[in-house]
This record gives C-alpha cells, structure tokens and sequence, in this order.
C-alpha cells in the first residue's frame, strides 16, 4: 500500500477525465508532482500529466474506496 498525503490525494481527486485518461489539474506544486511521479501515481503522457491506473485506483472517484 502506497502512503498519500493529504496535498496529493487532493490533486488525484482533482483530476479530470479528458476522454484519453484522467488529467490532473494545472497549477500542481512541484513536490506534490514529483512525489505523485515518484510513487507511480502519474505519468506524463501526451502533453500533460494524468493518473496511472495505480493512481486512479487512489482516486474517490474508484469502486473500490
């Protein structure tokens, strides 16, 4: 199990799909981003940053929490 602070499960709950994956909003603090990237919750794809499907199973938004 992956430890989530607070300021990044905010920026995962933030996210919004974008019909390709679930992008994470602009703005996000540099550490929160590159713990998020560090923890292999994000991945940046295609011109921006979204959840990998680890970090979307973080989410609010996933069945199972």
């Amino acid at each position: 199990m992956i430890t989530i602070r607070h300021d990044e499960q905010a920026e995962i709950d933030a996210a919004t799909h974008d019909g390709e994956g679930w992008a994470l909003q602009g703005g996000i603090p540099e550490d929160v981003r590159a713990r998020l990237e560090e923890k292999g919750l994000i991945r940046f794809w295609m011109g921006r940053w979204q959840l990998t499907p680890v970090g979307f199973s973080y989410s609010r938004m996933f069945e199972g929490r």
